[in-house]
């Protein structure tokens, strides 16, 4: 049988209570495990799937178990709840053997980190992420309500509960050293994690993101640079009494092309200001782009009247 054979396919919410009882979680995980796959071969009673599912698996167990506590778990938890996996020598070494509460922190972990890498070669996680799934739990949520073994990887900062890195890292230094995860978190906000990946391969590939994002944050905040420069040196700054000043004499011009080129800076700050808020809506403004003309016409006239430059 092929390694990719001996793997147990389990929602991560099943490791829930591992610490209190360790025997209960495995053979939950078991029965769960062997049900759900007997139920997806489609052939034939149950009875007979489940059986073939224990050859394939090389698992020897009375049947019935299978249906009772299996086929009860199958049907209570939502089939689109987080999926873990766990090579099956390394099940039946926590199965059969005496483990710490470190080893089965550990364990945790694992798992935890499999459920959401899924079939990815690569993803970031976050500490708070972690220990989440380390308690079964598929969403995020408050670290106060975890398992009390899981409590010492947390630390209460300034009231709000946070990671304890000291403890957290005892746990990643033990999943790079024994259990062949491959972890980077150099400047990053959590960290990045691998089965898959060489270390180098799974570095580059963050690095590599982090340079796509730091150019796009680049060309945005030049964008909004070059809007916030271009306010700067065209937006009006004319003041009320000055504005409505120059609105009474735009009314008594004749429409025309009047040079903008020899006014004063308060006639055509004043101007533009008239122009962007529309303050003359019987008059139609504009500015030539050089703004070197002021192209003035009366909504009610027939057309533009051609006058030399004032």
């Amino acid at each position: 049988m092929k390694d990719k054979d001996t793997y147990f396919n389990f929602p991560i919410c099943l490791i829930s209570g591992i610490f209190e009882d360790k025997m209960k979680v495995l053979n939950n995980i078991l029965d769960y495990t062997v049900y759900a796959k007997a139920v997806s071969l489609k052939e034939g009673p149950i009875r007979h799937r489940i059986g073939s599912t224990l050859k394939y698996f090389g698992v020897e167990s009375p049947i019935q178990r299978f249906i009772g506590n299996g086929e009860d778990l199958y049907a209570s938890i939502p089939q689109n709840s987080p999926k873990a996996s766990i090579k099956k020598d390394l099940y039946f070494d926590f199965y059969t053997n005496d483990k710490s509460e470190f080893e089965i922190v550990t364990l945790c972990s694992f798992l935890a980190i499999r459920s959401i890498l899924l079939f990815k070669p690569y993803c970031k996680v976050t500490d708070s992420y972690l220990l989440n799934r380390m308690a079964g739990q598929a969403a995020i949520k408050e670290l106060e309500h975890l398992p009390e073994p899981l409590k010492k990887y947390t630390k209460v900062i300034e009231g709000k509960w946070g990671s304890n890195q000291y403890h957290l890292n005892k746990i990643k230094k033990e999943l790079r050293h024994n259990w062949k995860l491959k972890v980077y978190g150099k400047h990053t906000r959590g960290f990045y994690v691998s089965f898959d990946l060489e270390l180098t391969d799974l570095i580059f590939e963050v690095e590599k993101k982090r340079k796509k994002h730091i150019e796009k944050n680049y060309q945005s905040t030049e964008a909004d640079a070059r809007k916030a420069a271009l306010q700067r040196l065209y937006e009006p700054k004319a003041t009320p009494e000055f504005v409505n000043y120059t609105k009474a004499k735009l009314k008594d011009k004749p429409d025309g092309d009047y040079n903008m080129e020899n006014i004063s800076k308060e006639d055509m700050e004043a101007i533009k200001y008239i122009i962007k808020k529309k303050l003359l809506p019987e008059i139609e403004l504009s500015l030539s782009p050089d703004f070197k003309s002021l192209i003035l016409r009366h909504c009610k006239s027939n057309g533009i009247s051609e006058f030399a430059p004032s």
